[in-house]
């Protein structure tokens, strides 16, 4: 990381997402499922896949973006901000390009007398109703996440929800760990929709293929420009107006930026370690 990509970066963002941790009524209900389905579910195979926790030496903070100049419609009713980011939530599928093969889909894991596990009506619930949800990640290497944050405030038009990177019984470990968040937010008379993520490969054989052929983060990039592109198909098939995509890509070493993507520093601090004015 130079001096000239901390100054092009939304390198505060990147440390909140990047930072964000796991609410206690979210790490509450993660304990509810994991004691209901005991002892196959224990404290070693179902829990929250931490960033610092993470093999890679290398981290990826994304961010995708799609400027919309004019909110679609849905139903003959011009969608708000909020609606708009819930109904790609609950039709995130529908979003994803056809040349991609990932999709999400609600967890679910059963085995007779030990283990009954079914996310679909949390995940499927509006709103912040579906904080805590588990999601089942269908892709080559498979992983579940947990809708970890739901942010929404109609004053400032900003809304957002996290998910956290999770280990389980169902899809073992996640490829990355960490943090990512959708959001839509109001900004210069536009709109504004994202995806970004702060992440690490999580174990020693994600690493080498992903230092090796980008394996897993080309992949990522690949689904989240569908989605980026899939918005931008939305807004204009729904009387919208989407106007480009842009996004903004950094890997630094993370023994080079982790305190600071952790909130233990500043970004002045963080410049001020790599001599930056």
């Amino acid at each position: 990381m130079d001096c000239n990509e901390l100054a092009g970066l939304p390198m505060q963002t990147y440390q909140e997402v990047g930072s964000y941790q796991v609410p206690q009524s979210v790490i509450n209900r993660i304990n509810s499922i994991r004691n209901a389905n005991s002892p196959t579910y224990t404290t070693s195979n179902f829990k929250i896949q931490p960033i610092q926790n993470a093999f890679g030496g290398v981290v990826n903070c994304d961010y995708f973006y799609v400027k919309i100049n004019s909110l679609p419609y849905l139903n003959g009713f011009q969608m708000t901000a909020d609606q708009l980011l819930e109904y790609f939530r609950t039709h995130l599928n529908d979003f994803i390009g056809t040349n991609v093969n990932v999709s999400f889909e609600p967890y679910v894991h059963y085995i007779a007398g030990s283990v009954n596990v079914n996310e679909t009506a949390i995940w499927n619930s509006l709103y912040e109703n579906s904080l805590g949800s588990l999601v089942h990640l269908d892709m080559l290497d498979d992983g579940t996440v947990v809708e970890s944050g739901y942010y929404r405030n109609g004053s400032t038009q900003s809304n957002h929800f996290t998910v956290t990177t999770m280990k389980t019984p169902l899809d073992y470990s996640h490829p990355v760990a960490g943090n990512r968040r959708w959001g839509v937010f109001a900004s210069g008379g536009a709109y504004y929709f994202y995806v970004m993520g702060v992440d690490r490969t999580n174990d020693m054989s994600t690493t080498i293929a992903n230092w090796a052929f980008n394996a897993a983060f080309g992949a990522a990039d690949d689904l989240w420009r569908s989605v980026i592109d899939g918005m931008i198909d939305f807004c204009d098939t729904h009387q919208g107006d989407a106007l480009f995509r842009e996004e903004k890509i950094v890997r630094p070493k993370w023994n080079v930026v982790k305190q600071f993507l952790q909130g233990q520093i500043t970004l002045q601090q963080l410049k001020a370690a790599l001599n930056c004015p």
